[in-house]
């Protein structure tokens, strides 16, 4: 999915849907470039992994860096695992860069 085809309007509408309907649930946002979210992740990529600093550091241009990024945040997704299982929930949301949002129930 591109740029401006509905995903994070898509996925606000379903955290909404969520919190209104009292379902417990987690909210990733594993999108590194995304400027802002209409709604709150409980674990952000953008928290651990800054994603200018990795193009510049690897120099890498806006692709290679979103990669980067979720390459360097994969190495620490124990710790996401561990934070997850820590708290009851009823699903999981994911908010990837450019593919369709995950929803796990």
């Amino acid at each position: 999915m591109w740029t401006g085809s509905g995903k994070t309007t898509f996925l606000h509408r379903l955290v909404c849907h969520t919190q209104a309907s009292r379902i417990r649930g987690y909210v990733l946002n594993l999108d590194p470039a995304v400027m802002t979210l209409p709604y709150g992740a409980n674990i952000d990529i953008r928290d651990t992994v800054k994603y200018k600093e990795v193009m510049k550091q690897f120099n890498l241009g806006p692709n290679g860096g979103i990669l980067t990024s979720l390459n360097l945040f994969a190495t620490k997704f124990d710790e996401v695992k561990s934070t997850c299982s820590f708290f009851s929930s009823d699903g999981l949301i994911l908010r990837p860069h450019r593919v369709v949002p995950v929803i796990f129930f």
